[in-house]
């Protein structure tokens, strides 16, 4: 099987929807005059914990397995949905010369409020078991955070990668970066045959 540098798989922004799933951040208010004023949101988390945002706006949390990841993304408190879930089971050769994604959505992706500084989505979750993996780059495999919207909401954590099969032969990149925002996502997990890297 062989994804060309003209080609991808992507299932950028199809994991939980803003306000669901495991690692979901929260939403906390700006008052004035004793009333609700502005709203901020902390970033979703799965593979790495959402970024919180203003006034206390935690961060989701981080959950599902990191050797065999098949969870979706989760969103941000307000804003960005999470990444969703590919899995990737060749029997021989997979090359990827091309981009397969599962990135986080970003908070200004999310149309809102201008009285809302919205969170960025989690990346979500990429797993590939095949005897070889190859590819040149610009291949990519990448379950990275979405950034926030505005100064005051969180990035989202990254996701979860995982590969089983001799990856010797695969110069291209893996990421699985955390998104900006008031804090940043933590970055994700990235695991090639039961080891961390």
């Amino acid at each position: 099987m062989t994804i060309d540098s003209s080609s991808l798989i992507s299932a950028d922004g199809k994991g939980y929807s803003a306000g669901q799933g495991s690692g979901v951040g929260d939403v906390a208010a700006g008052w004035m005059y004793g009333a609700p004023y502005y709203w901020y949101s902390g970033g979703g988390g799965y593979g790495g914990r959402g970024g919180d945002g203003s006034r206390s706006a935690s961060g989701g949390s981080t959950y599902g397995s990191p050797t065999t990841p098949l969870d979706l993304g989760s969103g941000a408190g307000a804003g960005g949905a999470g990444g969703g879930a590919i899995w990737i089971e060749v029997r021989e050769t997979l090359q990827i010369d091309g981009l397969i994604s599962v990135n986080g959505q970003r908070g200004c992706d999310v149309p809102g409020s201008s009285y809302l500084d919205r969170g960025g989505g989690s990346g979500g979750s990429i797993y590939i078991v095949t005897r070889e993996l190859l590819g040149l780059e610009p291949g990519i495999i990448e379950a990275n955070g979405g950034d926030s919207c505005f100064g005051g909401g969180g990035g989202g954590g990254g996701g979860r990668v995982a590969v089983e099969g001799d990856i010797s032969g695969f110069t291209g990149k893996i990421n699985t970066d955390g998104g900006k925002g008031h804090q940043d996502g933590e970055d994700g997990t990235i695991v090639i045959n039961g080891e961390y890297r």
